[in-house]
């Protein structure tokens, strides 16, 4: 409880922090007090009039407090506690008082209210402070609204994006495990490829006992007939059977993909080091261009060092399909002795087939291809992967040799690797399956163009090369391997004297000289 003074409290009013109180008492003066855990009066003045105050009553802003006395109001500033203006006049006695924040009055009368606007009444730095707060505040609350408006935005935006990451999390959480499921899945099919690889060799041995025993079971039928129809033709040791006819045919095809693999893998490995073609070092050119020629004609390796940009790419592509075809004629070829030898060998074999003996001939060059000796895959793709590194260096790969060795390597050692293992096979089926006298073939450069053994490359005729037989000119290098077949020549043509007749299964694909490489 507060004790103010001795007389009668008439009217209190809060000033708008909670700290401050106004009262008005019966002796006719206002009372300032600050109110804590104690009550302390600051100041107390006496109104205009000499009768008691009714009521009193505080602006919202604590600047001003507005005193009745019967019929008058005045009022004071309510830090100064100094007059302000000059009291207002009612018609009636004055019963309560009220100051709205806009700074209007309304004055409670027995049976009437009094409204004023007090901006024509007290100066203007009583309200302005005010309006300016207002002002202010609404300034505020607009600003807190955007505020409202662009965090939730925002918030909005990342719980979508958040939302759709969970998604993309999911989405790859699923397929990682339909991943893991398949990686589980791999032992079980290597398992079941083993096992097919098992019975396809179980299947291929059935099929040679069940192929030997037709040739045995043809052979008493043979010396049947032979007892009883002396009279009939002898049977020519060189007829070939269904299963040499099926061989050949396989041989054929196996041929045709290679020279597919060829020319595909040249493209692809020119268009991927094109890139890289700008200007090597002297000295690495230089070496890189004595071990190409020694692997393409010298007028291949001398166009390659003169070809413009326009054209490198398709140069470059000639280059390695003839070094490949001619790498991989060696594989199937087997003949990896001296020249010489070689030639007693293709001798021996030619002696053998025309005195009559075509079976053992057959069988005899069979067991020289199977033993001759040759060196491992992987040795055999690094060495191709060299002669090609060697090539482009050639022709203008700012790389150095072992880079590009690298390059062709980590990029193409599986297309690469394929061929020679295609090779290979063609190797071991010419030494196994094949007993009629197929030879794999390459033409040597400077050879004159012959249209019976020979095609033009076909993207050689871009330079000018017609369509037809190009007579008189000479062969630059060979980009597809060519097959021929040796037959007796009586066999064939009944009439003629005994000997071997050669024809084109496969024509050899050839680049000509004289078409813009010297």
């Amino acid at each position: 409880m507060i004790q103010v003074g001795s007389s009668h409290n008439q009217s209190v009013a809060w000033h708008h922090n909670g700290k401050h109180l106004f009262v008005a008492s019966e002796d006719g003066h206002i009372h300032h007090l600050v109110v804590s855990s104690t009550c302390k009066r600051l100041a107390k003045w006496r109104i205009h009039s000499d009768n008691n105050p009714e009521c009193i009553a505080l602006s919202s802003d604590s600047t001003y407090i507005a005193a009745s006395a019967r019929q008058s109001v005045s009022f004071w500033d309510a830090v100064t506690h100094e007059q302000i203006g000059l009291p207002v006049e009612e018609a009636d006695i004055v019963s309560s008082l009220a100051v709205s924040p806009n700074h209007d009055m309304a004055v409670g009368m027995p049976h009437t209210i009094t409204l004023r606007n007090l901006r024509n009444i007290l100066p203007a730095h009583y309200y302005a402070t005010r309006d300016l707060y207002n002002k202010l505040m609404d300034v505020r609350n607009r600003y807190d609204m955007q505020s409202r408006q662009l965090r939730d935005h925002k918030v909005t935006a990342l719980t979508a994006e958040l939302d759709r990451r969970k998604r993309s999390i999911a989405i790859q959480t699923d397929k990682l495990v339909v991943v893991r499921q398949e990686l589980e899945r791999l032992p079980d099919v290597s398992y079941e490829l083993l096992s097919v690889r098992r019975d396809l060799r179980t299947l291929e041995d059935r099929m040679n006992e069940m192929h030997q025993q037709y040739q045995v079971q043809l052979n008493e039928v043979t010396s049947v007939v032979a007892q009883y129809q002396p009279q009939s033709p002898p049977i020519h040791h060189n007829s070939i059977t269904d299963w040499e006819v099926y061989a050949e045919k396989a041989f054929i095809r196996t041929l045709e993909s290679l020279n597919t693999d060829v020319g595909r893998t040249s493209v692809s490995i020119s268009t991927y080091l094109i890139r890289h073609i700008n200007s090597p070092s002297c000295e690495e050119q230089s070496s890189a261009i004595q071990r190409a020629s020694k692997s393409i004609p010298q007028s291949l390796v001398d166009g390659l060092r003169t070809s413009s940009h326009h054209n490198v790419v398709s140069h470059l592509q000639i280059a390695f399909r003839a070094y490949l075809t001619a790498y991989l004629y060696g594989i199937i070829s087997l003949w990896t002795t001296d020249k010489r030898t070689d030639e007693l060998l293709s001798e021996m074999y030619g002696r053998l087939y025309e005195s009559g003996s075509q079976t053992f001939a057959a069988n005899w060059r069979s067991l020289a291809h199977t033993n001759m000796a040759s060196d491992d895959s992987d040795t055999l793709v690094s060495r191709a992967i060299q002669g090609l590194a060697d090539i482009a260096v050639t022709a203008g790969c700012a790389a150095s040799t072992p880079d590009t060795e690298s390059k062709i390597s980590h990029k193409f050692w599986h297309n690469i690797s394929s061929m020679v293992a295609t090779a290979e096979k063609l190797r071991e089926m010419i030494g196994e399956d094949i007993k009629a006298n197929l030879k794999v073939v390459v033409v040597r450069p400077a050879q004159t163009f012959d249209g019976n053994s020979m095609i033009v490359d076909a993207g050689n005729r871009g330079s000018g090369v017609p369509f037809g037989i190009p007579r008189g000119k000479k062969v630059l290098c060979t980009t597809r391997l060519g097959l021929i077949k040796e037959i007796n020549s009586e066999s064939a043509n009944p009439g003629l004297s005994n000997g071997l007749t050669t024809v084109a299964v496969v024509k050899a694909s050839v680049v000509l000289a004289e078409n813009g490489w010297g």
